[in-house]
């Protein structure tokens, strides 16, 4: 195993909007960009029992959540969206510039009656919909034409705040924006079912990547069809990057602030190339990827580290 050191030079300071506010959600889109939302004002987001604490979904006052994305290698405000009672945990852009506001979680009381937990925006922050996505929902990715990929932990796929049915019982589901099931993951090829969908990646609106528990393959399905796997011998990732046939993970269960790099082979075998280390990075905030690129959050800075930087 080779091991290998990056030092980069970041790419936005996010600190004069960090200072607006709380970060509550970082993410990319689907053309390689970032995205992200700051709740600015006093958060909301947990309740307090007897049982210790417990995610709230619904704030008791209306949130202002300031929407912001890169284009041209600046960071620039997308709108405000006022008086969001909604709790939110993420952000994606959809086509026309609509902004996609996710909680994680939703409720069911009953037939008919539970959490709508996808609000649809225009570029405005005009609300335009709101479409249910289910409970326990881990990482939110969307398309250019629009679909919009949920993936689930443990909780969303066997089931937890009233649903006895959970939405993401398959743990990756892909919509459409109307809230509309496109597509299901079903395991074939000798793959087991989902527990937990540990990390997506969307490359583009045919292909999508996951990676996920109980034996951590990483999965391609291209135009809603599961058609090849690797075993990857790393457990616990939160985030990974695809080049060709080469594949960079971030971390895992103790090695939370280093990148693994592995070769895609054939017989779904997947050859540990390389660990590299960040050396200008003095911890991982926060981590997200789409295609080719890693963004990562140290303090306000963002870095983004593409494959063919490791290879």
């Amino acid at each position: 195993m080779r091991e290998k050191e990056l030092k980069l030079e970041a790419s936005f300071d996010i600190a004069e909007f960090l200072v607006r506010g709380e970060l509550i959600a970082f993410n990319t889109t689907h053309n390689r960009e970032l995205v992200f939302a700051v709740a600015k004002k006093k958060l909301d987001y947990t309740d307090v029992g007897p049982g210790g604490t417990f995610p709230k979904i619904k704030s008791e006052e209306g949130q202002t959540y300031g929407i912001y994305y890169s284009t041209n290698n600046e960071i620039v405000h997308l709108t405000d969206i006022d008086n969001e009672f909604l709790n939110i945990h993420d952000v994606q852009l959809l086509p026309d510039y609509r902004i996609l506001l996710v909680c994680c979680r939703c409720l069911y009381r009953g037939e008919n009656d539970y959490d709508l937990n996808g609000r649809i925006y225009s570029h405005q922050g005009e609300f335009l919909d709101e479409i249910l996505l289910g409970d326990g929902i881990q990482n939110v990715q969307t398309t250019k034409t629009g679909d919009i990929w949920t993936s689930y932990f443990d909780e969303g796929i066997f089931g937890n705040y009233g649903w006895n049915e959970p939405v993401g019982s398959s743990g990756l589901i892909a919509w459409n924006d109307k809230g509309e099931k496109q597509y299901a993951f079903e395991p074939r090829l000798g793959l087991d079912f989902m527990c937990d969908c540990y990390a997506l990646n969307v490359e583009s609106a045919t292909t999508t990547w996951c990676y996920y528990y109980t034996e951590f393959p990483l999965a391609k399905i291209k135009n809603h069809e599961l058609v090849n796997y690797w075993d990857i011998p790393l457990s616990g990732c939160d985030t990974f990057a695809i080049h060709q046939n080469y594949a960079l993970f971030k971390g895992g269960y103790d090695d939370r602030d280093t990148l693994h790099l592995f070769k895609l082979s054939d017989n779904n075998v997947a050859k540990y190339q390389s660990r590299i280390t960040l050396g200008n990075i003095k911890q991982i905030d926060l981590a997200c990827a789409r295609g080719d690129t890693i963004f990562i959050l140290d303090g306000s800075l963002v870095y983004k580290i593409y494959v063919h930087q490791c290879l």
